[in-house]
């Protein structure tokens, strides 16, 4: 076998003016009518005759992926059907059994292709032309491939552009509409959950609820607060961060150090809002409180 460059490799492959070549470390290699990447379980290409190659759509390495864009760039006077499965060969109708499974597996690539490209002509404003373009394209690979090994099969037609791109709203808007029903199921129950551990029915807040962070006096223990991330601190220490908060000058305070339990707050923006730890709190959320907490001390 001649040791030869990576590019040479690929040309002489295409080519077929010799019947193998390597490269110095044998990482990338044909034989015969199939080139391989590292070795015969990883077949990048198979020649299946003088006009047409079956090219991988499966990726190895970053390695593998250099080896595949030489070869692709040196059969590219081809026919080329890109596919997961390239070690198959035609068969008479009696053999077809021997690939089925390689058969469907590549047809299903090619479909899948095909619909990926419209959901993208569907959603791009920019480049419709060229998502449809590619649709046509992987539309004809199907067909053709159906023809080329003889399948059975019903082929695909690609409805017009106009046609694609009106069906495309049609559907967007159903997608919007079934999103925004969605969203507004979540912010009822969102909105349930939240009631219900305001009032002390729930121990904690569920999780995935959409909700700043709250506030409680702890139904287990009316001398402590409770956030809604769970976090526990004095009644006593909620009143300090209360009273001076209700004092503070206008402007953003920053490495601060104001203990409050086992926490401290970090910062006040000019909202009033106070950050600890991971915690944000609005300072209507802490005005509610410490209003709260004044009534029920009178």
């Amino acid at each position: 076998m001649k040791t030869l460059t990576n590019d040479m490799v690929a040309h002489s492959f295409a080519n077929q003016n010799i019947t193998s070549a390597k490269n110095a470390n044998y990482s990338f290699y044909f034989q015969g009518k199939i080139i391989y990447s590292y070795n015969s379980g990883f077949p990048i290409a198979k020649i299946i005759d003088e006009n047409t190659v079956l090219f991988t759509s499966r990726d190895y390495s970053n390695t593998t992926g250099k080896h595949k864009s030489l070869v692709y760039s040196a059969i590219s006077h081809y026919k080329i059907f890109v596919i997961p499965n390239v070690d198959i060969r035609k068969t008479t109708n009696k053999e077809f059994y021997l690939y089925k499974n390689q058969h469907d597996e590549n047809l299903l690539y090619i479909k899948n292709e095909i619909k990926k490209t419209l959901i993208d002509f569907s959603n791009s404003r920019k480049y419709k032309e060229s998502h449809y373009n590619s649709a046509i394209n992987l539309v004809s690979q199907y067909n053709d491939y159906l023809k080329f090994f003889k399948i059975r099969r019903k082929s695909i037609i690609l409805p017009n552009a106009e046609k694609l791109a009106i069906d495309a709203k049609i559907q967007n808007e159903k997608n919007r509409k079934i999103k925004k029903l969605a969203r507004i199921k979540k912010q009822k129950t969102d909105l349930i959950a939240i009631n219900k551990w305001l009032s002390g029915e729930l121990s904690s807040m569920p999780w995935g609820v959409s909700t700043p962070v709250l506030l409680r006096i702890n139904p287990k223990n009316p001398n402590e607060i409770e956030t809604s991330k769970n976090a526990r601190f004095p009644v006593s220490h909620a009143m300090r961060v209360y009273n001076m908060l209700k004092t503070v000058k206008t402007g953003s305070y920053s490495n601060i150090n104001f203990k409050i339990g086992y926490f401290a707050i970090t910062r006040i923006n000019t909202d009033k809002s106070v950050i600890a730890g991971c915690h944000k709190v609005e300072w209507n959320i802490i005005k509610s409180m410490g209003e709260k907490l004044e009534s029920l001390a009178e």
